[in-house]
């Protein structure tokens, strides 16, 4: 199995914001590229050996069986069972998932260029498209919400709504919204997915006890059940999917371990630097790193 590690360095120069605007109102301004400091603060050695252990923990459990691949979590999962159990489309509105079209809320949205979430170059490199379907391209960009985020006002334009203190029914019980958001750009024609924005329950409603969340609340799973219903629209095989990029990289520990593989100041910018997992007996241990961060 050939795995790499592929560092999209342009989206971390050039990441878009977080649109939490209606479409009237970009969440960054119009025309001027979202350029971003590089800090190259790297990390320290603990940080940096627990990343190599957990990549390799990653890379067993894939190799592995699914009663082994259980046995990397400390406790294991109930079962000894790493499968997902969010398989059916049904589970988004029954866990009060929300979805709205991020490019109908607002364009910039589906701006993949220099002023908007700055990769078109990488995609370009890739031979994939770089504009949503509304402009002739592939892509569909998809905002989910813990919750009726956006709703439109009087005139037609989408407003977003705290959801903070509404309430959904699960089985009988009565769980808070928390306003956990996942924002993903689908490009099933091509097989490639991107992670936008991943602000999870979790991230929006710290603090909350663990049975207060939503059972279904892991980026994967939501990304999977997008995934799964934009193929199925079109009758694609869900292994099509050959590419994932995340295009913001905004976690602190994330971009010292990417300073630390990378070993430069200089921050290239496409096609940036690629760490090949390599042999089975010879791993990385950048690749390593990155994959188990």
């Amino acid at each position: 199995m050939k795995l790499m590690v592929l560092l999209l360095v342009l989206s971390l120069l050039f990441g878009g914001s977080a649109v939490l605007s209606s479409s009237s109102n970009a969440s960054g301004q119009h025309g001027v590229p979202h350029r971003r400091a590089w800090d190259p603060a790297t990390a320290n050695e603990d940080q940096w050996k627990k990343a190599v252990c957990k990549g390799q923990h990653l890379i067993d459990a894939i190799r592995g069986t699914n009663r082994a691949a259980a046995q990397q979590f400390t406790p294991p999962p109930p079962n000894f069972d790493v499968q997902s159990q969010f398989t059916s489309l049904a589970d988004l509105p029954a866990w009060g998932w929300y979805d709205y079209d991020s490019n109908d809320i607002n364009s910039m949205n589906g701006e993949f260029g220099e002023y908007g979430w700055g990769v078109e170059d990488a995609l370009k490199g890739i031979s994939k498209s770089d504009k949503v379907k509304k402009d002739g391209g592939k892509i569909s960009t998809i905002w989910v919400h813990h919750g009726p985020g956006w709703q439109k006002d009087s005139d037609g334009e989408w407003v977003s709504q705290d959801v903070g203190d509404m309430t959904y029914q699960h089985n009988g019980r009565t769980y808070k919204f928390t306003n956990g958001h996942f924002h993903y750009g689908v490009n099933e024609d091509e097989g490639m997915i991107f992670s936008l924005v991943l602000n999870g329950p979790e991230y929006q409603a710290e603090g909350w006890s663990n049975d207060a969340y939503p059972d279904l609340r892991r980026a994967s799973d939501l990304m999977y059940l997008l995934w799964k219903r934009e193929c199925t629209k079109r009758n694609i095989e869900l292994s099509s999917l050959s590419f994932h990029m995340t295009v913001q990289i905004t976690n602190d520990l994330t971009k010292k371990l990417i300073s630390s593989a990378i070993e430069t100041q200089i921050l290239p910018e496409w096609p940036g630097i690629s760490f090949n997992m390599g042999p089975a007996d010879n791993l990385n241990e950048k690749a390593l790193a990155l994959l188990g961060n």
